[in-house]
């Protein structure tokens, strides 16, 4: 009983420390926890709220002090005491009250009195309606624009070199990013925003933009890459002179220092929505492909189309930033990461699987045994000699062979590697000659050759590729092929070529020939597809056989 009683007396302090806004948090907490211990707490807890209301409506102004309940405050309010009066009420004897008849039979007589009418003076009224004319004004503007409540809408989902400006609260991977706050300005660098409907924006620096929605933001100035799946079709940018609304497409917004906007559609479909002169919206519909600038006054124009002007994805981890370039294959066994960063000269030994400098004096290698990894460049599985004089060539680390490259008698001129001149030291020449293809239809200055002399051989690992770049997906192989003229008295030369997807052959071309148009090829990849092997014998003729693929390259494309 004891115990009960203090319980009691414990939830009496509580509540009125509560009631007169002196509990604590950790006296809160105890609170509700005394509450939930048991339904006789809670029918207490009851009582008491209805016994504290009943003297608030009798006019104790009970929260117009603050204070610490003491010993009586808690007797006054215990629900017992008031109990046990109450049956002792019940059990008393009734006490009667005499009546006086002449008040009971004497009339009561009620006079009429007269109020003085009231007088309003002009400042009294005007008051009054002012009054009543501010209450409807606040009324009007509480109803017609109601407290926005921030909701969390997107995610930073990663951050490479970013700057932010001062004003603005530290952003970083992982964090939620709310709607209708003030504009972030990202000074430099890159920043990818995931939205909650699906939608993925890359934000490059400088910038200023803010979300609007779980489907719209506002791009002040800047440049964003917007990647939007079909959950998230009518995903809208908006600039300070147009928007531009989404129909399931990857397209970029481009916010200049001139206040202009750029727009280029990239796949899908996208409506440009401009803001008239009268208030009334006009629209135009983008196709792949095709760029457009709003102009400040709001007159549209077409403009060309930038197909590498927009970082359309990153991997911070891996310090790699994707506009939409295909991975060269000819930087890779140079030495580079793939995207132009490379040492010209420079080749894959094919006895050693080192990376040598390979144009520097002449040299004549004979085969070596097997299939040699490569384990300097990540990219790269390995290289090989191809020739079948005593059993079918391997191809690949996992072990695929190939039996049709012939008895080549296994000799080749150097290392696998990209170059721009060929070094013809030898017997009575000398000089470096270039690397050209005759009648080849493309820029001699973008052109990037990778040279597989014969007999070489070399093969890419697709999956380690697709591991650095996640948000990528690799759709295909393309490349020129053919023999330069290395001199001009040179005689004729032939090679045969050869491609190779996981050990099975998608292109073999024979004796191709030194003063002929080069080919071109384009083989489709899929997403299982492991190993790409490139490979050049002897043909007919064996007299200088250098063979190249220009611009070999990996197409690729975000991944969904």
């Amino acid at each position: 009983m004891n115990n009960r009683m203090d319980d009691q007396s414990e939830i009496i302090r509580l509540l009125l420390l509560e009631l007169n806004g002196s509990c604590s948090q950790n006296e809160f907490d105890h609170l509700c926890r005394q509450l939930k211990s048991s339904p006789e707490m809670l029918d207490f807890y009851v009582e008491f709220m209805i016994l504290y209301s009943g003297l608030i409506q009798s006019g104790e102004n009970v929260q117009s002090r603050v204070f610490e309940p003491t010993e009586h405050d808690m007797c006054v309010l215990e629900p017992a005491l008031w109990a046990q009066l109450s049956r002792e009420e019940l059990d008393a004897p009734a006490i009667e009250i005499q009546k006086e008849d002449d008040i009971l039979r004497t009339p009561r007589k009620y006079e009429k009195v007269e109020l003085p009418p009231r007088v309003y003076s002009k400042g009294t009224l005007w008051f009054s309606i002012l009054s009543i004319a501010a209450t409807f004004i606040l009324l009007a503007y509480v109803w017609t624009h109601p407290r926005h409540i921030p909701q969390d809408v997107a995610t930073i989902t990663d951050i490479y070199r970013a700057a932010w400006d001062e004003s603005d609260v530290l952003l970083e991977k992982g964090i939620r990013l709310f709607d209708n706050r003030e504009p972030i300005t990202l000074r430099q660098g890159v920043l990818k925003v995931q939205f909650d409907n699906g939608a993925q924006v890359v934000i490059e620096g400088p910038s200023e933009f803010s979300l609007e929605a779980s489907e719209r933001m506002h791009l002040n100035y800047g440049k964003i890459y917007a990647k939007v799946p079909s959950q998230a079709v009518g995903f809208r940018v908006n600039t300070p002179n147009c928007g531009v609304i989404d129909l399931g497409t990857e397209f970029g917004v481009d916010v200049n220092g001139r206040g202009e906007t750029n727009v280029q559609l990239f796949k899908g479909k996208a409506s440009l929505v401009l803001a008239s002169r009268n208030n009334t919206q006009q629209s135009q519909m983008l196709e792949p492909h095709e760029a457009k600038r709003v102009t400040t006054a709001g007159d549209v124009r077409t403009v060309s189309f930038q197909d590498h002007h927009f970082i359309r994805d990153f991997n911070s981890e891996r310090s790699v930033l994707w506009n939409g370039q295909n991975l060269s294959l000819a930087n890779i066994a140079s030495g580079g990461d793939g995207w132009g960063r490379q040492s010209l000269n420079m080749g894959i030994d094919q006895i050693t699987g080192k990376l040598v400098s390979g144009n520097t004096e002449q040299r004549i290698n004979k085969v070596a045994q097997g299939y040699i990894s490569v384990s300097q460049l990540p990219y790269v599985d390995g290289v090989f000699v191809p020739d079948c004089g005593e059993g079918p060539a391997q191809l690949t680390s996992a072990g695929h062979v190939f039996d049709g490259f012939g008895d080549t008698g296994g000799d080749y001129f150097m290392p696998i590697g990209s170059y721009s001149t060929i070094n013809m030291s030898h017997a009575d020449r000398a000089g470096m000659w270039p690397t050209k293809i005759r009648f080849a239809d493309y820029p001699e200055e973008t052109a990037v050759n990778l040279c597989v002399h014969a007999n070489s051989g070399i093969t890419f690992d697709l999956q380690k590729i697709r591991q650095s770049l996640p948000f990528v997906k690799i759709t295909g192989f393309s490349s020129v092929y053919g023999v330069p003229v290395t001199r001009e008295d040179q005689g004729d030369v032939h090679v045969d070529f050869y491609v190779f997807v996981d050990g099975v052959a998608r292109m073999i071309e024979k004796d191709v020939y030194n003063k002929a148009e080069p080919g071109q090829l384009s083989i489709p990849l899929t997403e299982t597809d492991r190993f790409l092997t490139l490979a050049c014998t002897e043909g007919a003729l064996n007299f200088g056989d250098w063979s190249l693929f220009v611009n070999p390259e990996l197409e690729l494309e975000l991944a969904d």
